[in-house]
């Protein structure tokens, strides 16, 4: 099934992105084989992601049934990890239906009271959307345009603290989107390099930078190895606790990433 899914996208596309090298005739035998491997491997990815999603869905169902605050809160902490990461292909900007009653009742309430069924419909949706993912072709063009909506949004709502008013580790929802970033720019990486590798290696570095700045404030899932306990990936500063300079300053190297891969989907559409 993979690779069905990543010889008809590499065929579809070949002619249709990318117009550099050949004369504008499409990308490069070697380029279209790097890319037949890198959507392979961002295929995986999104399958690891969304069975991760699945899983902690189900245990906020075991914990909201429960009427465990704290197991719920983190149970939906962990969540947010696999959930943001598949941002760029998933059609997230309504949330699952479930999140904001579920946060709004166990951070904002500090209750579970009424969100059992909540839970339980967070978790059907939880698996449609594993459903949807597998079976969409993620065509490169849209995997990097996803990318870019992810990083508007995070400038736009993410760490203006209204995508989750009541969560207060929000810095990792914006963890994980970084990482879904990172990983959905992987994918396109060959054209990426064929088409331009000084936009490229600048965009690489920006990563480096968001990555370092969103860094200083907990321990990214991407970097497994942390001497605290807790879920890689969840364990961040307080968000109440950041004042107005030090959002700016994190927003800085993300809204010069947004303004690159910007840049990008041009050249990939052109």
């Amino acid at each position: 099934m993979p690779g069905k899914w990543v010889a008809r996208v590499a065929l579809g596309f070949a002619v249709l992105l990318l117009g550099c090298g050949g004369g504008g005739a499409g990308p490069s035998a070697e380029t279209s084989r790097q890319l037949r491997e890198s959507l392979a491997g961002y295929e995986t990815y999104l399958q690891k992601n969304s069975a991760k999603l699945l899983h902690w869905t189900e245990t906020i169902v075991l914990k909201v049934d429960e009427g465990s605050v704290p197991k719920a809160q983190s149970r939906y902490a962990a969540s947010r990890i696999p959930y943001g990461r598949l941002d760029p292909v998933a059609d997230l900007s309504q949330e699952l239906p479930g999140y904001r009653e579920i946060e709004r009742g166990i951070f904002g309430d500090e209750s579970t009271a009424g969100l059992t069924p909540v839970a339980k419909q967070l978790r059907i949706d939880a698996e449609s959307l594993r459903q949807q993912i597998a079976a969409t072709d993620h065509r490169p063009d849209q995997i990097l345009a996803g990318a870019g909506q992810v990083l508007d949004e995070v400038l736009e709502s993410g760490l203006l603290a209204k995508s989750e008013p009541n969560y207060p580790a929000l810095l990792s929802t914006v963890a994980a989107q970084t990482e879904g970033v990172d990983a959905a720019l992987r994918a396109v990486e060959p054209l990426l390099a064929e088409a331009d590798p000084e936009l490229l290696a600048r965009i690489e570095a920006q990563l480096r930078k968001t990555y370092e700045k969103v860094g200083e404030y907990g321990t990214l899932a991407k970097d497994p190895e942390q001497s605290r306990p807790q879920e890689p990936g969840i364990a961040f500063v307080v968000y109440s606790e950041f004042d107005a300079k030090t959002i700016g300053e994190i927003a800085q190297p993300i809204e010069a990433l947004a303004d690159s891969v910007a840049e990008a989907e041009a050249q990939i559409e052109g």
